[in-house]
């Protein structure tokens, strides 16, 4: 392995190790696979916002997560837009953006948001 590797990989044992502490198991589905995969996951910060576009009344929320390096994640492909963090048994959001270099980093950011209803862009998600 090279230094580089080697670096990333020591940085990333450190944060699952962290994650496993004072983390959660949250569970990840790439679009167009079967399976969700459960992963180590730090919650960094939740917001809540309400507000309202064209007339209606819009109630969201939005989760950042700190997820490290850890066996299957990342997916063998970079996480896909309409990827799906479940938190719990059903409060699926949907991942809209993925911080951290696929090949390098230790630790990836995942920004994830649903409407406070509990509605989320998750058609054909598995149960």
């Amino acid at each position: 392995m090279s230094d580089r590797t080697d670096i990333r990989d020591a940085g990333a044992a450190a944060a699952l190790a962290v994650a496993q502490q004072l983390g959660e198991q949250v569970k990840l589905h790439q679009p167009g696979e079967v399976a969700w995969l459960t992963v180590w996951a730090r919650l960094l910060s939740a917001s809540r916002s309400v507000g309202g576009r064209n007339g209606e009344s819009v109630d969201d929320e939005v989760l950042v997560f700190s997820v490290p390096r850890q066996t299957g994640f990342p997916f063998s492909a970079q996480l896909k837009t309409g990827a799906v963090l479940r938190r719990g048994t059903s409060d699926d959001f949907e991942v809209s953006d993925v911080s951290g270099d696929f090949t390098n980093a230790a630790v990836f950011v995942l920004t994830c948001g649903r409407f406070v209803d509990g509605t989320a862009e998750t058609e054909g998600v598995p149960a």
